[in-house]
Protein backbone atom coordinates (compact mmCIF):
# COMPACT_ATOMS: atom_id res chain seq x y z
CA UNK A 1 0.00 0.00 0.00
CA UNK A 2 1.36 3.13 -0.88
CA UNK A 3 -0.97 6.21 1.32
CA UNK A 4 0.45 8.67 3.10
CA UNK A 5 -1.44 11.89 5.02
CA UNK A 6 -2.87 9.39 7.09
CA UNK A 7 -5.99 8.86 4.79
CA UNK A 8 -7.15 5.87 6.16
CA UNK A 9 -10.38 6.18 3.90
CA UNK A 10 -8.08 5.55 1.11
CA UNK A 11 -5.96 2.83 2.65
CA UNK A 12 -9.42 1.01 3.56
CA UNK A 13 -10.47 1.67 -0.47
CA UNK A 14 -6.55 0.17 -1.34
CA UNK A 15 -6.99 -2.63 0.82
CA UNK A 16 -11.00 -3.46 -0.56
CA UNK A 17 -9.70 -2.91 -3.91
CA UNK A 18 -6.98 -5.26 -3.45
CA UNK A 19 -9.59 -7.91 -2.90
CA UNK A 20 -11.43 -6.80 -5.69
CA UNK A 21 -9.26 -5.73 -8.54
CA UNK A 22 -6.11 -7.46 -7.55
CA UNK A 23 -4.42 -4.29 -7.13
CA UNK A 24 -3.83 -1.75 -4.37
CA UNK A 25 -4.27 0.92 -6.88
CA UNK A 26 -3.08 4.43 -7.06
CA UNK A 27 -3.87 6.83 -4.35
CA UNK A 28 -3.81 10.97 -4.85
CA UNK A 29 -5.16 14.45 -4.91
CA UNK A 30 -8.31 14.39 -7.36
CA UNK A 31 -9.00 17.54 -9.75
CA UNK A 32 -11.82 17.38 -11.98
CA UNK A 33 -11.17 19.76 -15.13
CA UNK A 34 -14.48 20.67 -16.92
CA UNK A 35 -12.99 22.40 -19.94
CA UNK A 36 -10.37 19.35 -20.78
CA UNK A 37 -13.24 16.91 -19.70
CA UNK A 38 -10.51 15.29 -17.37
CA UNK A 39 -10.24 13.79 -14.15
CA UNK A 40 -6.57 13.87 -12.92
CA UNK A 41 -5.40 11.74 -9.84
CA UNK A 42 -2.13 12.64 -8.77
CA UNK A 43 0.64 12.45 -5.52
CA UNK A 44 4.44 11.79 -5.62
CA UNK A 45 4.10 8.16 -4.50
CA UNK A 46 2.94 5.34 -6.32
CA UNK A 47 3.03 1.60 -6.70
CA UNK A 48 5.13 0.65 -9.12
CA UNK A 49 2.70 -2.49 -10.21
CA UNK A 50 -0.44 -0.89 -11.69
CA UNK A 51 -1.88 -3.75 -12.27
CA UNK A 52 -1.37 -5.65 -9.24
CA UNK A 53 0.75 -8.55 -11.03
CA UNK A 54 4.82 -8.40 -11.78
CA UNK A 55 4.72 -6.11 -14.47
CA UNK A 56 6.31 -3.06 -13.71
CA UNK A 57 5.94 0.97 -14.57
CA UNK A 58 8.64 2.87 -15.78
CA UNK A 59 10.03 4.88 -12.89
CA UNK A 60 12.13 7.52 -11.39
CA UNK A 61 13.64 9.02 -8.48
CA UNK A 62 13.09 12.68 -8.39
CA UNK A 63 12.97 15.93 -6.47
CA UNK A 64 9.80 16.89 -4.30
CA UNK A 65 8.22 19.39 -7.19
CA UNK A 66 7.78 22.50 -4.95
CA UNK A 67 11.85 22.25 -4.59
CA UNK A 68 14.09 23.67 -7.53
CA UNK A 69 16.70 20.78 -8.33
CA UNK A 70 19.57 22.84 -6.95
CA UNK A 71 17.94 22.65 -3.33
CA UNK A 72 16.87 19.01 -3.40
CA UNK A 73 18.81 18.57 -0.40
CA UNK A 74 16.35 20.37 1.20
CA UNK A 75 12.83 18.63 -0.03
CA UNK A 76 13.57 14.73 -0.21
CA UNK A 77 13.02 12.75 -3.28
CA UNK A 78 9.66 10.78 -4.08
CA UNK A 79 9.07 8.47 -7.54
CA UNK A 80 7.45 9.82 -10.66
CA UNK A 81 5.91 6.56 -11.73
CA UNK A 82 4.62 6.46 -15.61
CA UNK A 83 1.72 4.97 -15.88
CA UNK A 84 -0.02 3.17 -18.43
CA UNK A 85 -2.30 5.14 -20.77
CA UNK A 86 -5.52 4.29 -23.42
CA UNK A 87 -6.82 1.80 -20.79
CA UNK A 88 -9.74 2.25 -18.76
CA UNK A 89 -9.78 2.90 -15.39
CA UNK A 90 -12.19 3.05 -12.28
CA UNK A 91 -11.49 5.62 -9.29
CA UNK A 92 -12.72 5.27 -6.26
CA UNK A 93 -12.77 5.72 -2.50
CA UNK A 94 -14.79 4.21 0.84
CA UNK A 95 -16.53 6.90 3.35
CA UNK A 96 -16.27 4.18 6.53
CA UNK A 97 -18.08 6.93 8.72
CA UNK A 98 -20.46 7.51 6.08
CA UNK A 99 -20.87 4.20 4.82
CA UNK A 100 -20.62 5.15 1.21
CA UNK A 101 -18.10 4.55 -1.85
CA UNK A 102 -18.00 6.64 -4.76
CA UNK A 103 -17.18 5.01 -8.13
CA UNK A 104 -16.59 6.37 -11.62
CA UNK A 105 -14.99 5.30 -14.73
CA UNK A 106 -12.82 6.39 -17.80
CA UNK A 107 -9.87 6.00 -19.82
CA UNK A 108 -6.34 6.75 -18.81
CA UNK A 109 -4.66 8.91 -21.53
CA UNK A 110 -1.15 10.55 -21.93
CA UNK A 111 -0.84 14.03 -20.08
CA UNK A 112 2.00 15.29 -21.95
CA UNK A 113 -0.84 15.51 -24.97
CA UNK A 114 -2.76 18.20 -22.91
CA UNK A 115 0.26 19.86 -20.88
CA UNK A 116 3.43 20.13 -22.29
CA UNK A 117 5.36 20.31 -18.91
CA UNK A 118 3.03 17.55 -17.71
CA UNK A 119 6.20 15.82 -15.57
CA UNK A 120 7.14 19.18 -13.75
CA UNK A 121 3.72 20.53 -12.63
CA UNK A 122 1.96 19.61 -9.39
CA UNK A 123 2.55 16.11 -8.48
CA UNK A 124 5.52 13.58 -9.82
CA UNK A 125 3.17 10.71 -10.68
CA UNK A 126 -0.25 11.73 -11.74
CA UNK A 127 -2.99 10.36 -14.05
CA UNK A 128 -5.25 12.13 -16.62
CA UNK A 129 -8.55 10.46 -17.22
CA UNK A 130 -11.16 11.07 -19.96
CA UNK A 131 -14.35 11.46 -18.36
CA UNK A 132 -17.88 13.50 -18.61
CA UNK A 133 -16.35 15.89 -15.98
CA UNK A 134 -19.31 18.17 -15.79
CA UNK A 135 -21.82 15.55 -15.01
CA UNK A 136 -18.61 14.04 -12.02
CA UNK A 137 -18.35 17.84 -10.93
CA UNK A 138 -21.98 17.77 -10.57
CA UNK A 139 -21.91 14.69 -8.39
CA UNK A 140 -18.86 15.03 -6.45
CA UNK A 141 -19.16 15.22 -2.82
CA UNK A 142 -15.95 16.95 -0.98
CA UNK A 143 -17.07 16.83 2.24
CA UNK A 144 -18.09 12.78 2.56
CA UNK A 145 -14.81 11.81 0.34
CA UNK A 146 -12.53 14.42 0.41
CA UNK A 147 -9.70 15.20 -2.46
CA UNK A 148 -8.45 11.90 -2.79
CA UNK A 149 -9.62 9.14 -5.10
CA UNK A 150 -7.64 5.85 -6.00
CA UNK A 151 -7.06 4.76 -9.52
CA UNK A 152 -7.37 0.90 -10.44
CA UNK A 153 -6.89 0.06 -13.66
CA UNK A 154 -9.49 -1.78 -15.57
CA UNK A 155 -12.94 -1.39 -15.87
CA UNK A 156 -14.31 -2.69 -12.66
CA UNK A 157 -17.35 -0.59 -11.93
CA UNK A 158 -19.71 -3.39 -11.50
CA UNK A 159 -17.62 -5.34 -8.94
CA UNK A 160 -16.87 -1.86 -6.62
CA UNK A 161 -20.94 -1.49 -6.56
CA UNK A 162 -21.08 -5.32 -5.46
CA UNK A 163 -18.51 -4.98 -2.56
CA UNK A 164 -20.68 -1.63 -1.68
CA UNK A 165 -24.05 -4.10 -1.52
CA UNK A 166 -22.06 -6.72 0.36
CA UNK A 167 -20.81 -3.89 2.72
CA UNK A 168 -23.88 -1.95 3.10
CA UNK A 169 -22.44 0.90 1.92
CA UNK A 170 -24.44 3.11 -0.57
CA UNK A 171 -22.64 3.11 -4.16
CA UNK A 172 -22.23 6.54 -5.75
CA UNK A 173 -21.31 6.81 -9.07
CA UNK A 174 -20.15 10.14 -9.70
CA UNK A 175 -20.36 9.81 -13.67
CA UNK A 176 -23.90 9.08 -13.51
Amino acid sequence: MATSETLVDSLITQQLGLCVTGSTGFNGDYIIDVENDKAYIGHCECPLNPYGDEQRAPYVIRNLPQWPVDQQEKGGACVQVDLPADEPVTVAKVSVHDKKLALFTGKAVAGERLFPDWDDILCRTKLAIDVEAQRIFGNVDWWTFGNHRVVFYGDHRQEFKDLATLLGFEAIEEDK
